[in-house]
Parts: C-alpha cells; structure tokens; sequence
C-alpha cells in the first residue's frame, strides 16, 4: 500500500510538470545582450514582450507584426552618462517574416558598414534581419558616435543567430534585379499590402495567407512592379484569377495572360501550382512586351 502511494505521488508528481516542460518547449529562442557585453553601458531596463502583450509596446503598430508573425519581442534599455539607446529584438515565426518587416520599414536607407547586407543606418535608428530575428536601435542624439556603437551592438547580437540562409528566392537573384534587389520588399496580408500596395488589395481579395516578394522595377521606359506570389491552395488561385479577370494560367500555357486594369497594364505567369509571376506596369509603359521578355529569360537562366 505504502510504495502504491509512493508511485501515485511521482505521477502526480511529473503530470504536475507538463505545462512547464510544454511552455518551455513552445518558447521561442530569444537573444540579448548581458552586461558583461556592454562595456561602457549600463543595462538600465529589459523587458520581454510575449506574443498577445505587443499592443501594451506599440499600441497602432502591433498589428502588423502579428500579421506577419510575430512571437517575442525583447527591449532593452542601455544608458551611458547622458547617452542612451533603445535596442529591440523582434522574435518573428520565420526568416521571411523578419525580412518581411525589415523590407517595408527600411525606407532606402543605406547598409550599415561592417552588417549584412539585410541592415539600414540612419542617423537615428538602425536596423537589421537575419533569420527570424529583426533588431532596430534606436538613439535620440544622432550623432556619429551613437550610430557606430548602434553598429557595435548589432554586431554582437548578429553573432549570435545561427542562420546563413537567404530569404529572397531565387527567382530575383538572376543579374536583371541585381540593382532593384535592395527595394524587394516582402508581403503576406491586407496591412502589407496597404504600406505601399494599396492598389493591389482587389487583386488579393478573399484570399488568406498569401505571400509576395514585389521588386520595383525603373528603367528607361517608367516604372514597373514585379511580384513572385506563393498561394496556399488551388481554390486561393482561382480567385485570385478571378480578381484580375483572366483565365487561370497554367505551366503548360508557356506564355503570359495579359490584361488591362484601371490604366494599368498586367501579365500573368505560373511558374508552378499556387505560384505566380505577376508584372504590373502604368498604362504609359511603352516597353511592356519587352521587359515580359527579360524576365522570361531572367526565369529560363
């Protein structure tokens, strides 16, 4: 009787421990840094912000990391004498998620020296992806010392991720997109699409979990728009077809499904099921067959 006691008390024992060993197991990797890092620095505050609590940190703007997926963010708070930087660490769901964020948040700025090429310095914030990690510093001074102890902290947070992956597909890594391949910006929802895509909402109406790589292109004849759409399912592709008002394309058409919408001219390819290659260009475009051709001969190389 006494060890049928003893054995129920274990089990009671270790059931008591599955929600811990669960909460620890769902718990996404996190970095930052110590203080041991930080010579010079003292780490005034650090805070983690867990997937439901972001709104608590940028109430508007929360919104757009969760459509993206997100799942921690981590601030701290570093101060030297009079100096002080903000250093957040995003935890998103995927690579192409941070990047997602990192592409419509840099606004052309140049590469921060010495960082990946996924990094954006300005005088007031920097910031850089590298799998799912997007990190941002944040400094109210401006000055050039605080913009190269933002880099010195990047770098050392970089370290730390083990990801040497790269997020753009390959479609966009043929030589015609190598000078646009800085604007590629990465899509997956309404709120996407509103940060500088607006006129394509009605392409992706009715249509969830989508994602779009877009890479502008400007040449001599005007500016274009050339997406790579990844559609979860084959019922998401018929309506998105039906949006543009076309006929669903398929790999054995060998061609382009072209349409006019709105003054704008569009064409349509599938590379394979549920993935698309969509160009858009202003109705004034006057070299729109032949950039449909570069990018046929971008795709065959």
């Amino acid at each position: 009787m006494a060890k049928a006691k003893q054995i129920s008390a274990y089990l009671i024992f270790l059931i008591s421990l599955f929600p811990v060993l669960l909460l620890n197991a769902a718990e996404p990797d996190a970095i930052s840094l110590t203080t041991q890092e930080l010579p010079g620095w003292e780490l005034m505050q650090n805070t983690v912000y867990h997937e439901n609590e972001l709104y608590g940190y940028i109430d508007g703007g929360a919104e757009i990391y969760r459509e993206y997926g997100f799942q921690k963010l981590t601030v701290q708070e570093l101060k030297n004498d009079a100096q002080e930087l903000i250093v957040e660490i995003y935890r998103m769901k995927t690579p192409e998620a941070a990047f997602g964020i990192f592409s419509t948040s840099q606004r052309n700025c140049p590469p921060a020296e010495g960082l990946p090429k996924l990094s954006c310095s300005s005088p007031f914030q920097l910031l850089a992806a590298k799998g799912p990690y997007l990190l941002t510093i944040t400094n109210y001074d401006g000055s050039e010392q605080l913009q190269q102890a933002s880099i010195g902290i990047a770098e050392k947070l970089l370290t730390k991720i083990d990801f040497d992956g790269d997020v753009i597909p390959s479609f966009f890594r043929n030589p015609f997109f190598k000078s646009f391949s800085r604007k590629i910006k990465m899509v997956s929802g309404t709120l996407g699409l509103q940060n500088g895509f607006s006129r394509w909402q009605d392409y992706f109406q009715d249509i969830a979990q989508y994602r779009i790589f877009i890479a502008p292109v400007d040449d001599s004849h005007g500016s274009a728009s050339v997406a790579l759409i990844q559609l979860p399912e084959k019922e998401s592709s018929r309506t998105f077809c039906r949006n543009l008002g076309i006929h669903p394309p398929t790999t054995n058409d060998h061609g382009w499904k072209k349409v006019t919408r709105s003054e704008a001219k569009l064409a349509v390819q599938e590379l394979q099921p549920q993935q698309y290659v969509l160009v858009e260009t202003d109705g004034n475009y006057a070299g729109f067959d032949d950039l449909l051709s570069e990018i046929q001969t971008a795709e065959s190389n």
